[in-house]
């Protein structure tokens, strides 16, 4: 099996390919190949990458010595892929037991409430919101035929009181639930 030549820092990076460390940020906006999570840089890769857009070339004797690089074999790190992708997704028996005992618990006490009284079916409330819209809308109709006689004759500042308070008292019997 081909083994990897990886990286572990940005620093690691920068000496192998003789740039400063904000040439590497630089690369990585670039498209330089990313790092592997809890693993490294993929040495072979950004080299070839690097190389393909001119930024390096492995003729050049630009590298440092020492550049601080572990070999790694292809699968392990594909075991480590693997491993962290089961750890997401399986999280034991006792995990999935203790999710399911939460909500059956809730379900019980959703259902002792209903029994004693203290929830009200979601149809029950619809309909009450619907009768007190419809209440409300059927009084805000009613208003110019109640009080266009009351207004007849009276100055500009007492139709707006009178239409003002006929609107607040609407609204807080609204609010309030009154009929």
């Amino acid at each position: 099996m081909a083994k990897k030549r990886i990286l572990k820092t940005i620093s690691d990076l920068s000496k192998h390919f003789g740039k400063h460390h904000r040439t590497i940020d630089y690369w990585s906006k670039k498209g330089m190949p990313k790092k592997i999570p809890k693993v490294g840089w993929d040495l072979d890769k950004i080299e070839a990458w690097a190389e393909g857009k001119g930024y390096w070339s492995k003729d050049l004797d630009n590298q440092a010595e020492g550049a601080g690089y572990e070999m790694t074999v292809d699968d392990d790190i594909e075991e480590i892929k693997e491993k962290e992708q089961d750890e997401k997704e399986f999280k034991g028996k006792a995990y999935y037991d203790a999710i399911l005992k939460k909500y059956q618990s809730k379900l019980k006490e959703i259902e002792l409430k209903q029994v004693q009284g203290e929830l009200i079916s979601l149809a029950d409330v619809e309909k009450g919101w619907k009768d007190r819209i419809l209440e409300t809308k059927q009084t805000m109709l009613a208003m110019p035929r109640v009080l266009a006689p009351q207004l007849v004759d009276l100055k500009v500042w007492e139709i707006e009181k009178r239409l003002n308070d006929w609107a607040v008292g609407v609204c807080r019997r609204f609010s309030e639930g009154h009929e």
